[in-house]
């Protein structure tokens, strides 16, 4: 007898727990990855990106900096050995640097490697 009240008590609380999931889980919310964090990575690595709107599916061309906004753009032909550097000074003190670089191995391909800068200035702290 005890058995069968262990059991029912065992599968109710399953139950339970099964239901507070299905009703809980969606009025939990996270968040969503790139949009609040690490907010530096959407910064444009050049002012031709910008100008696109990073949007570099549209153009293809011989620059390093459209392998830093879309990796599908890396090619040997253009990028063995190539490098860039980039400078933005954006408004209130923020700078943004980029420095790009495109490898050419013979037997694993072609790799960029690329480096960004952002600095916020200088804040004034007050209590």
């Amino acid at each position: 007898m005890a058995f069968i009240t262990h059991s029912l008590v065992k599968r109710s609380w399953s139950v339970f727990l099964l239901l507070l999931l299905l009703f809980v889980a969606p009025l939990c919310h996270a968040q969503v990855a790139g949009l609040n964090s690490y907010a530096a990575l959407r910064l444009t690595p050049s002012p031709y990106a910008a100008a696109l709107g990073m949007d570099y599916i549209s153009k293809y061309d011989a620059s390093i900096e459209g392998a830093l906004c879309n990796p599908a753009l890396i090619n040997a032909q253009f990028h063995a050995g190539q490098m860039a550097l980039s400078y933005m000074g954006l408004s209130q003190g923020t700078n943004f640097a980029t420095v790009a670089y495109g490898w050419q191995h013979q037997r694993l391909g072609t790799f960029v490697f690329g480096l960004r800068y952002c600095s916020y200035g200088r804040f004034d702290g007050y209590d």
